[in-house]
């Protein structure tokens, strides 16, 4: 009997022992698929990083319509303004509509009676979302072109202190002229990037030259410029 009974508490407590050890591995279980169903939900609830559009120079976007007749507000001492207004952002390039946050135009009338001057001039600018456009690697905060009829001004302006960023841009210029040189693309006979007090300067051609200088409006941006006057 002793035997039988010593036996049958074995039996008890070895199967007490799976019990406990299956009861055991479904918690395991159970808390492993938990963890993962949290995971896959979080990763649902975390919007894909947006893509960033990368400018190297030279790849400014058509910022101003120009309509065929007068518009609705034109202005009878300033006809020409009536006739141009800001693109729509459905009307911008399909890289810069998903960028650029809104759009704004300035347009007056210049003194027609000098010699080189006539008509308007335009200043566009677009104010870029957070993060979203870069040039060279650096971010950009703000897109300004100014045009008139015998010269032009576009910019980028990084958001960056100008100090911090001079030299990597210098070099920068240098390599990406040489490049555009050796190709036919300029015919600038040096590449020289030119550090003045005021910023630096490189001369592309007769006309077109590009500036880099810290933004007078806030100290901690640089203006990067293509310019060219005729």
């Amino acid at each position: 009997m002793r035997s039988a009974r010593s036996a049958s508490a074995e039996i008890r407590r070895r199967l007490g022992r799976r019990l406990r050890w299956r009861r055991h591995g479904v918690r395991v279980l159970l808390g492993t698929s938990l963890l993962l169903c949290l995971a896959q939900a979080m990763a649902a609830q975390t919007p894909p990083s947006a893509p960033v559009l990368q400018l190297q120079g030279e790849d400014f976007p058509e910022l101003v319509m120009r309509l065929p007749g007068g518009g609705a507000d034109t202005d009878e001492a300033n006809p020409e303004c009536g006739r141009i207004r800001a693109r729509r952002l459905d009307e911008l390039p399909p890289d810069w509509r998903e960028v650029v946050e809104r759009l704004h135009l300035d347009c007056e009338a210049v003194d027609t009676e000098a010699p080189l001057e006539g008509g308007i001039v335009t200043t566009a600018t677009a104010f870029l979302k957070p993060g979203r456009v870069q040039f060279r690697r650096l971010p950009v905060r703000e897109v300004r072109m100014m045009d008139a009829a015998q010269w032009g001004d576009h910019q980028y302006v990084l958001d960056l202190p100008y100090d911090g960023i001079k030299q990597r841009l210098a070099r920068d210029l240098r390599g990406s002229c040489q490049a555009r040189r050796d190709v036919g693309d300029i015919r600038t006979v040096d590449c020289e990037v030119i550090e003045r007090p005021d910023g630096l300067y490189q001369q592309l051609d007769e006309i077109t030259g590009i500036w880099v200088h810290p933004d007078p409006d806030n100290a901690a941006a640089t203006i990067y410029a293509e310019a060219w006057s005729d």
